[in-house]
């Protein structure tokens, strides 16, 4: 007997799915490497987004009266976290915001058929006004986490991840606690901060208010 049960995908299962099946577009294998792909793939990265996922759930619980949740991921690279957030709740809208046109190509291919989309732009000249949720899980790449976080708008939903991986090359603003990270992010309110270790780093997450 064939089964009329529908496959429950996890959010996370989901975007993973989407990216893979971007990756058969014949112009996308030439604008990825097979670093990045297995960086994309790593128990890091995708324990790092689960992280997230589980904990948003916290963003709801304190702000029971949002029906519409416009998110940005900033630094967002390939796109996996927002298919993943679009996924997660009906209520979240969430763009993936890149810097790097091949990786904004591929997300466009991880977004495709969701209410987000991919943006190229750099996250320092990105205009905050149209977003609630601000989610940076890549604060150890910029040079000046303080100025960038100036830039949201009072009253948004923020989440950040930072580590202390401070011998991995281009890891230049790395914090060695959540509690330096929420010094740094100066939050009004803080819903959850706490850490999780990695064989080669301890990663912070910050939620809160600003």
């Amino acid at each position: 007997m064939k089964s009329t049960s529908k496959t429950i995908i996890s959010p996370m299962t989901e975007a993973i799915i989407n990216f893979t099946n971007s990756l058969y577009t014949p112009t996308c294998m030439e604008l990825i490497t097979k670093e990045e792909i297995r960086d994309a793939l790593s128990s890091g990265q995708l324990l790092s987004k689960l992280w997230l996922l589980d904990k948003f759930q916290i963003i709801f619980e304190k702000n029971p009266e949002i029906k519409k949740l416009d998110t940005v991921v900033v630094g967002g690279w390939l796109g996996l976290l927002a298919r993943a957030l679009n996924h997660l709740d009906e209520r979240i809208v969430a763009d993936s915001v890149d810097i790097s046109l091949s990786a904004t190509t591929i997300a466009c291919l991880t977004l495709d058929n969701c209410p987000g989309t991919a943006i190229l732009s750099d996250m320092m000249l990105l205009d905050y006004s149209k977003y609630n949720c601000v989610i940076n899980t890549s604060s150890e790449h910029l040079s000046d986490i303080t100025s960038w976080s100036q830039k949201i708008n009072k009253g948004s939903l923020v989440i950040v991840q930072n580590n202390n991986g401070k011998e991995i090359q281009d890891h230049i603003s790395c914090v060695d606690s959540s509690l330096e990270l929420e010094k740094i992010l100066n939050l009004d309110e803080i819903y959850y901060s706490d850490e999780i270790i990695f064989p080669f780093y301890t990663r912070f997450m910050v939620i809160g208010k600003k």
